[in-house]
């Protein structure tokens, strides 16, 4: 009976350590499964990280682009600026340079028409006491007027007798009569040419 009894216990405790075993045996694959999961999502989660810091580098790096383009954009901004400006001035000096310009080719027009009005009373005028500007300038050269000067001086203290008095009296009326038509050569000559000029660029146009 003792015997049956063991026989029996043994036979129960063979049937628990087949179950153990069996349980043992799940329990050592649920562990596999469990860290083989864990492996996998270690792996998973290295990946993502290193993603993330890809992710990181690129926006970083998009960053630091981003700040450059600002910079470079600000700066091509201020040389804009800078060269409008001084376009701006550039252009206002050239106004006012034209501004200048015009004014000053008004007042030559303005002087240009005063001469020339001048000129041709100077003109009407020779023409009333029959002398032509052309003659009057061919005779009234510098030299002339000097030697017309010399020789007045020295007749009028040598004469004498009555053709003498009549010669240095007759002559300052002369002179006062040829004074009021005389001009300067220079101012003739430059009326002269002024109105030949505007005569040829009249004729050009």
């Amino acid at each position: 009976q003792k015997l049956a009894e063991k026989a029996a216990q043994i036979v129960e405790l063979a049937d628990e350590k087949e179950q153990l075993q069996v349980k043992l045996e799940e329990l050592e694959r649920k562990l596999c499964d469990i860290d083989t999961n864990h492996q996998t999502e270690l792996r998973h989660e290295a990946q993502r990280l290193a993603e993330l810091e890809s992710t990181t580098k690129e926006l970083q790096e998009k960053l630091l682009a981003a700040e450059t383009a600002s910079r470079e954009a600000e700066q091509a901004e201020i040389a804009a600026r800078e060269t409008q400006e001084q376009e701006t001035r550039l252009r206002q000096l050239a106004e006012d340079a034209a501004d200048a310009v015009e004014v000053r080719a008004e007042k030559a027009e303005r002087d240009l028409a005063q001469a020339q009005l001048q000129l041709n009373r100077l003109e009407e005028a020779l023409k009333a006491r029959g002398v032509t500007l052309d003659y009057l300038l061919k005779q009234q050269t510098p030299v002339s007027i000097a030697s017309r000067m010399s020789s007045a001086r020295s007749t009028k203290p040598s004469s004498t007798g009555k053709n003498a008095v009549s010669t240095a009296t007759k002559e300052p009326v002369r002179s006062k009569k040829m004074g009021k038509s005389r001009v300067s050569v220079i101012d003739l000559k430059s009326l002269s040419r002024t109105k030949a000029g505007r005569s040829n660029n009249d004729d050009e146009e």
